[in-house]
């Protein structure tokens, strides 16, 4: 775990469970970004129960792989949108990194990683 990280988020006043933090990286656009375990409704939690079967359909990930996947996307991917969500605080980015598919992800204002699922290219 980057512990620079975790104080730099803890020191910026953001609230987080350090204990839960799955990963913490940044993106591109040199915001934090972190993935805790979550819940049903936002984190890995809710990643794993509502799109797993999408990601090991497209990408062939299991529930142990998906994280450091993800990681991966986040801290190595290039973002190819990054727009406002309407409904919520916070973005929804799409990253591509390496493959037939984008990870589409939800983002809080503060970095946090609500959900994400992977979508096929554009042809």
């Amino acid at each position: 775990m980057n512990k620079k990280l975790l104080k730099e988020l803890s020191d910026s006043g953001v609230l987080f469970t350090e204990s839960d933090v799955v990963f913490i990286t940044k993106d591109e656009t040199g915001q934090i970004v972190w993935l805790e375990i979550g819940n049903k409704e936002v984190g890995l939690t809710h990643i794993i129960e509502r799109h797993l079967d999408d990601f090991s359909n497209a990408i062939g990930l299991t529930k142990d792989t998906l994280p450091s996947f993800l990681e991966d996307v986040i801290s190595k991917g290039r973002i190819v949108s990054n727009t406002l969500s309407s409904t919520r605080k916070g973005y929804t980015r799409v990253y591509d990194y390496d493959g037939n598919y984008y990870t589409v992800t939800g983002i809080g204002s503060n970095g946090f990683i609500v959900t994400a699922y992977p979508t096929p290219k554009e042809e």
